[in-house]
């Protein structure tokens, strides 16, 4: 396995020199006093103290800079030995950085870790997500043996930057081919570092940080099936106000999973949750908090949306559970739509459910089956029926227009626009009832 060590990583002029002359240009330095900066920023050997370290932050910064774009456009120009070399180097100042607390020079470093992981996968570097993660969790390092979250976050912060730059890597097909197999491989790695985290951490930076590593791993095509063991977890935290939102955003992009029309049943699970989610809607409007209160609406319309094809067939399944369970949430739906209040200043949620209903009608105006889509005309007439009296009463002009800055006023104007937009759309189900608000 790859270690860390004193071996000192003489920077090659194919690392420092190369067409940059765009970002050179932009700066007031010399070609030796950039040659200067960059080889301080990465000399092991440097005098410098942590104080003026900390001074010299943009120097830093942009050595940082120049070794991630050499890294990530041109790491074929270095041998093996190099290489082993680099990461070495990169290691150091990595755990150095993180540990004065230097967040921009840290995010640069560990981008150019990742890109040299990933160019190293798997010929190199087979099992390269387990070493790294016994790397910075079992070092001995001073600092981190003093501070195990950094090491933890440098590791979470490597595992989200792997998945996030495989597109960007400079490499043939094939081998991108291959470097995709092996992240694929090493997921249970991964899945069970990130369990890990959940039962020992309860710092929110930490547990932040590990939410946008699972987001980018389902971005990255994980499928929803490997991490149904997650699922009690990710709802339960939206309790948890100090981690809210990066749970929420976590859960959206879970909703979004190209796996739900492959796997019906998994998101079927998913809906209970998503109906549970009425009770912080309710808690958040009681406590006047629209911002949360919008959250929770956006989670329950992004699922509805992405997944109005799962709803249509849960309604006619011949199992009366997935029935209630899909007509519930149609109703939660069109309890957010039908939000008190005047829009925009007493309520924003009402907006954000037009497109789910613009992507029911479709589902069910599509089906090719005569009999069937009757049938689901029969079953969804109510909710589009009430839809139509919800947006009449919704896009009425207040008794006292003064309440609205002019601001409001071209915001009501668009959300009226909406309004007119997703009644047309329900014509094709209601016909003339659409126009005639009955």
């Amino acid at each position: 396995m790859l270690m860390a060590s004193q071996t000192t990583f003489n920077s090659s002029p194919n690392i420092i020199n190369g067409n940059d002359s765009k970002n050179i240009s932009s700066i007031n330095y010399s070609i030796e006093e950039i040659e200067h900066i960059i080889n301080d920023f990465y000399s092991p050997t440097s005098q410098l103290t942590v104080p003026q370290r900390q001074q010299l932050n943009m120097y830093n910064f942009f050595g940082a800079v120049a070794l991630c774009n050499k890294i990530s456009k041109h790491l074929s120009e270095l041998d093996d030995n190099q290489i082993q070399q680099l990461f070495q180097q990169l290691i150091q100042r990595l755990v150095f950085y993180i540990s004065i607390n230097s967040k921009q020079i840290t995010i640069k470093l560990v981008v150019a870790l990742g890109h040299l992981i990933l160019n190293m996968m798997p010929d190199k570097w087979k099992n390269g997500i387990t070493a790294i993660i016994t790397l910075f969790t079992q070092s001995q390092n001073e600092f981190l043996i003093e501070h195990p979250e950094k090491g933890h976050l440098i590791v979470l912060n490597i595992l989200t930057i792997l998945p996030e730059e495989f597109s960007r890597i400079v490499v043939s097909k094939a081998q991108r081919a291959s470097i995709r197999t092996e992240l694929e491989s090493q997921f249970p790695t991964v899945l069970n570092y990130i369990q890990f985290i959940i039962s020992t951490y309860n710092q929110p930076d930490i547990l932040g940080k590990m939410f946008s590593c699972l987001s980018k791993w389902l971005e990255f095509g994980t499928s929803i099936v490997k991490v149904e063991s997650l699922f009690d977890y990710l709802f339960n935290s939206l309790n948890n106000e100090n981690i809210f939102d990066d749970a929420s955003n976590c859960i959206i992009v879970l909703f979004t999973s190209p796996d739900a029309l492959k796997y019906p049943s998994i998101f079927s699970r998913l809906l209970p949750y998503v109906l549970q989610l009425e009770s912080i809607l309710d808690q958040s409007l009681m406590i006047g908090d629209k911002e949360k209160a919008e959250c929770i609406t956006k989670l329950i319309t992004q699922f509805g949306e992405n997944l109005a094809q799962l709803i249509i067939q849960m309604a006619i399944t011949p199992n009366q559970q997935s029935q209630t369970l899909a007509h519930r949430f149609c109703c939660l739906v069109m309890k957010c739509t039908d939000m008190k209040g005047q829009y925009p200043i007493e309520e924003t949620c009402s907006e954000l459910t037009f497109s789910f209903w613009y992507a029911l009608q479709e589902e069910v105006t599509s089906i090719d089956d005569d009999d069937k889509r009757i049938i689901l005309l029969e079953l969804f007439r109510p909710y589009f029926e009430r839809l139509i009296e919800v947006l009449i009463s919704k896009g009425q002009l207040p008794d006292n227009e003064s309440i609205f800055t002019s601001e409001d006023k071209e915001t009501f104007r668009c959300y009226r626009v909406d309004i007119t937009d997703t009644m047309m759309c329900m014509h094709n189900v209601l016909g003339n009832r659409a126009i005639e608000g009955k």
